[in-house]
């Protein structure tokens, strides 16, 4: 019994503590900017990664700041499609509330397989987002 009068003290010291060190970690989270809410976005230009899966099969990444999201996602696939590009597959995703990203598989056609079709393809696709 006395070690149980004892303990209910040292508990609520202990629950005094774990509070304040609660109020501290909150009020430090709340003074911490955001990383998803940079105001540096929006000086970035979109951010385009194309990889070649294999001869004449790539993966194209967009990352835009949500309000240059202007350009149509479907025009963009329009357009690549009306230059004989084949869309295996494509998505989109909103990240952090200030970007979106794109998404696509896409299958060449044989034409436009020179050496530096990744490069070419690249940079058709900056142009379209310009």
């Amino acid at each position: 019994m006395d070690r149980v009068l004892q303990y209910i003290p040292e508990l609520e010291i202990e629950i005094e503590k774990l509070t304040l060190r609660k109020k501290k970690l909150h009020s430090k989270t709340e003074n911490e900017q955001n990383p998803c809410q940079n105001p540096q976005l929006e000086l970035e230009a979109p951010t385009v990664s194309v990889h070649e899966v294999v001869k004449g099969e790539v993966i194209v990444q967009i990352t835009l700041i949500l309000k240059d999201h202007d350009t149509n996602f479907s025009k963009l696939l329009e357009n690549l499609e009306e230059e004989g590009r084949s869309i295996m597959s494509a998505s989109t995703l909103q990240v952090c509330k200030e970007r979106v990203c794109y998404n696509m598989h896409i299958q060449m056609n044989g034409s436009s397989l020179a050496d530096d079709y990744v490069a070419v393809l690249r940079e058709k696709i900056v142009s379209l987002l310009s």
